[in-house]
């Protein structure tokens, strides 16, 4: 991994954040500053969408800024996010089923991928132990790394002296993998029939 990698990775507490930038008045997410976890699939996920990578085509979200460096607008960036919560949700069906997104996406947060986060993921300490609280988590993952926790890995679960629920360091990069996986999965199913109906 390069240096500079690591301010927008997850297993480094992101850093950087997910930062919107403004290109010709519009907002947008460069590329290279989505979160290094996600830096695969987005590409993979907007390829499946010819109308947004056409350029010649009114639904275009690929935009180019003086530098030549490639973003994406930000409702498809919000829309890549939905189809994410979605799927990494429906990951956990086979390990005793989804709990749902109970909401809680809505509305603005500082830990919500979908508003551009400033702030990183905090990496605390808790007696002696490095930890996440879940109420620092990017609200797109909280369902399902709740259930992630309940159903596939509860030892890595801690509580603070209030009650307040947290996750081993080690935990979350274990569920930020986990995460990558399922969504290479979906996206190659994805692929796979995309294909599949192009060569017809």
């Amino acid at each position: 991994m390069a240096f500079q990698d690591k301010f927008r990775a997850f297993q480094f507490g992101l850093p950087l954040g997910v930062l919107a930038c403004e290109l010709a008045g519009e907002k947008v997410l460069l590329l290279h500053g989505a979160p290094l976890e996600l830096s695969d699939a987005l590409p993979r996920w907007l390829m499946l969408h010819d109308e947004q990578v056409h350029n010649d085509s009114p639904a275009c979200a690929l935009r180019f800024d003086e530098l030549g460096r490639v973003a994406v607008t930000w409702p498809v960036w919000g829309q890549f996010l939905d189809w994410m919560s979605e799927h990494i949700d429906n990951g956990n069906e086979g390990q005793g089923g989804s709990q749902g997104a109970s909401g809680e996406t809505g509305g603005a947060s500082a830990f919500a991928l979908h508003d551009g986060m400033v702030a990183g993921v905090p990496r605390c300490d808790l007696h002696g132990e490095e930890v996440l609280y879940l109420d620092a988590v990017p609200v797109e993952f909280r369902p399902a790394l709740r259930h992630w926790l309940d159903a596939i890995a509860p030892a890595e679960a801690r509580y603070g002296d209030s009650g307040r629920a947290a996750l081993t360091w080690d935990g979350w990069e274990t569920f930020i993998s986990w995460v990558q996986d399922t969504l290479s999965e979906a996206l190659h199913a994805l692929e796979t029939a995309y294909d599949a109906q192009h060569e017809n």
